[in-house]
């Protein structure tokens, strides 16, 4: 008999917290795909009054997606407190289950079975009694609830913590302290109370206080969308609030093919649509992998990456995944749509030395930005929704430059 997960050593710890950063990513990404899918208007198939509840529903499910972002963050801080490096690798989708945790990551469309997972991810779930283990090798993260996984990290703070005095090496300051805006700011993490604190304070925000108490709590929000679905299908029967959307798109597909998954068509626009938005999308996870690099940084230097941060996510990831739920992915009139793959192309990591870093920085927005603007001349039915795109992007390259040249000074 397997005996119950628990966290003794620092790599058992780093090796849990990693797999934290996966859950977060993973979790950021499913529901901002999720929500991507929704229809937005009358013209798609729904009444006014259904367009007003579907846009409510858009609004949590985006709301609990800064949550995760927070989360995430939150994670980062605890990596480096204990001595290691912030990742934003993760593994690609769909995740099927797994004998450590037996829910799959997806991306699909906005639907009851989707909902379902996302419940499933926020549940409640009591607490687990571990037992110590002597070993050498660090042992692999193995959960059934999310919170539960975070309660057997939070136990795993105070018994490494007990046997090595040295467990937090990370300064406080090489953390993110920035609120960003989010309703989960990132905690720093410098004691084993602070961990205690920020894990509370994340699991709490997931599954709701014991008495139910918190209307947005990622359970209790996903629970009353279930619910209020449920009552709209009631009344109107065959009600669909998403467009269809394919699970799991796929643009380069690896060598080995992964059942679930979606290959889009590279002679159809939603393609070079998808490889825009997801080259854009490797280049936030690259200057976010440099803003949260431990090594000390200005404060100018540090507002600069958040401000590109925010301004990638609000003026190409989310425009962008919109977007792509409403191209066709054949040219049947009753063609599935597309989405976001959210690939990451092979090691998306930056080189240690500065001017190395900014140059391909530059280099991959450049080659997004020029892609946009031909795509917008050679495709007319795009150039409306591709040309609101290109002011936001231009200022997004001229801060780039002008970064890149005061690095490289």
């Amino acid at each position: 008999m397997d005996q119950p997960y628990s966290i003794e050593t620092r790599s058992d710890l780093i090796l849990a917290l990693q797999e934290a950063a996966h859950i977060e990513h993973g979790l950021l990404l499913q529901y901002l795909f999720a929500a991507f899918s929704l229809k937005q208007s009358e013209a798609e198939g729904i009444a006014w009054d259904e367009v007003e509840q579907v846009n409510e529903w858009k609004r949590d499910i985006l709301r609990i997606a800064r949550d995760e972002m927070g989360h995430l963050a939150t994670v980062m801080n605890m990596l480096v407190a204990v001595g290691s490096v912030p990742s934003f690798d993760r593994p690609p989708f769909p995740r099927p289950s797994l004998p450590w945790f037996p829910v799959p990551f997806e991306l699909t469309r906005f639907s009851e079975q989707t909902l379902a997972r996302f419940i499933r991810f926020e549940s409640p779930a009591p607490m687990v009694v571990t037992v110590a283990l002597e070993r050498v090798a660090p042992r692999q993260p193995r959960y059934t609830y999310v919170g539960d996984f975070y309660r057997s990290i939070r136990r795993g703070f105070n018994t490494v913590s007990q046997n090595n005095p040295n467990l937090f090496l990370g300064a406080a300051g090489s953390q993110d302290q920035d609120a960003w805006k989010l309703r989960f700011a990132p905690r720093t993490i410098g004691s084993v109370r602070d961990a205690e604190a920020a894990i509370d304070a994340l699991v709490e925000q997931g599954e709701g206080t014991p008495d139910g108490s918190d209307p947005l709590a990622h359970y209790a929000t996903f629970i009353r969308i279930q619910n209020e679905f449920a009552e709209m299908a009631r009344k109107q029967p065959g009600f669909d609030p998403a467009r269809n959307v394919v699970s799991n798109p796929v643009l380069r597909p690896s060598g080995i093919p992964s059942a679930g998954t979606t290959p889009i068509d590279e002679s159809m626009p939603c393609f070079e649509v998808g490889a825009i938005q997801n080259s854009l999308y490797i280049l936030l996870l690259q200057v976010m992998q440099i803003y949260y690099d431990p090594h000390p940084k200005e404060v100018a230097l540090r507002t600069n990456l958040q401000g590109l941060s925010t301004q990638l996510m609000m003026a190409a990831i989310r425009p962008l995944g919109e977007l792509l739920t409403t191209l066709p992915t054949n040219r049947a009139p009753d063609s599935p749509r597309s989405g976001a793959s959210f690939e990451l192309w092979g090691n998306f990591s930056l080189p240690s030395t500065s001017p190395t870093r900014w140059i391909m920085l530059n280099e991959r927005l450049d080659i997004a930005l020029a892609a946009v603007a031909e795509l917008t001349r050679s495709t007319p039915e795009l150039s409306g929704p591709l040309a609101q795109l290109l002011p936001p992007l231009n200022a997004i390259q001229t801060k780039l430059a002008s970064m890149r040249d005061q690095m490289n000074a």
